[in-house]
């Protein structure tokens, strides 16, 4: 199936630690707002913390079990052979108008449903949404052991690595021979979350260190954070992005948007062609 758009996926080797969805929401937020595209952000675990980050009310989370809406419905479709690219955005929830859409992920994990073939029903509907979206942005389950989330990152174009200032963890995934097999000749970008600027392990050092050209931090904000909490990362981004340097918010909002623009180009996407004027 020939695929338009680029397909950007948010994984991390360590569950619960380095603040993938926080990342994925702060970085669609800033592509919507600063770039002229169509972007699909999506996740594909159920309990992920990105559509309370994103969906402005929260009445609006609580979606019935058989939804006509998000990857659920779609892969009913995409079962019966009724998936088309033009259909996909009829079943997400725009977040900002013919720029940012958001598909709701799965409500519940269903084994027997799941586990044959998951990744290449679920690939196959982010396929078909690239055809129509400019970006496709997916965040995917932790670890390296589940068939969905291998199949996801196979078909890719970038792949952004969450970590954290965590030693152990920083050696065993930077360090020599830190990789596994669906990551090798992968196009990544390294990511380190919940960043504290006043630790001694700062990003430069951990460069310097394994060697890593693409390692890029979003600083920990107790801003962003009440922004997520409150579902309101959208207008967080918005009430700051021309904020100057010395301001509270400066850090996080001037290295999201270094980590958008990057992750853009290495997938190909010409941003300044995109780029929002005065953006």
């Amino acid at each position: 199936m020939m695929r338009k758009g680029k397909q950007i996926a948010f994984w991390s080797p360590a569950c619960g630690q380095t603040g993938t969805s926080t990342n994925l929401a702060a970085a669609a937020a800033v592509i919507g707002l600063d770039y002229y595209m169509k972007t699909l952000v999506a996740y594909t675990k159920p309990g992920s913390a990105l559509e309370p980050s994103l969906v402005r009310k929260p009445d609006e989370l609580a979606a019935p079990a058989f939804d006509n809406t998000g990857l659920d419905a779609l892969k009913r479709l995409a079962r019966s052979n009724r998936l088309t690219a033009n259909i996909v955005k009829d079943y997400t929830r725009p977040i900002l108008k013919d720029r940012l859409d958001f598909l709701p992920g799965p409500t519940d994990f269903n084994e027997q449903e799941d586990k044959a073939g998951a990744g290449e029903l679920v690939q196959h509907i982010f396929a078909c949404a690239g055809q129509f979206y400019d970006t496709v942005l997916v965040e995917v389950g932790s670890g390296t052991s589940d068939e969905l989330t291998n199949a996801i990152l196979e078909a890719s174009d970038v792949i952004v690595v969450n970590l954290n200032q965590n030693a152990a963890l920083l050696d065993r995934w930077l360090g020599r021979g830190g990789s596994f097999d669906t990551l090798r000749g992968k196009t990544c970008v390294y990511l380190l979350g919940r960043y504290d600027r006043q630790s001694r392990y700062k990003a430069g050092n951990i460069a310097r260190k394994y060697h890593c050209k693409t390692l890029f931090t979003v600083p920990y904000s107790a801003g962003l954070m009440d922004a997520c909490n409150d579902h309101a990362v959208i207008e967080f981004f918005m009430r700051n992005r021309n904020v100057r340097q010395g301001h509270d918010h400066y850090h996080v909002v001037h290295e999201v948007r270094r980590l958008a623009k990057t992750i853009l180009e290495q997938a190909d996407v010409d941003s300044l062609a995109f780029r929002e004027r005065g953006a």
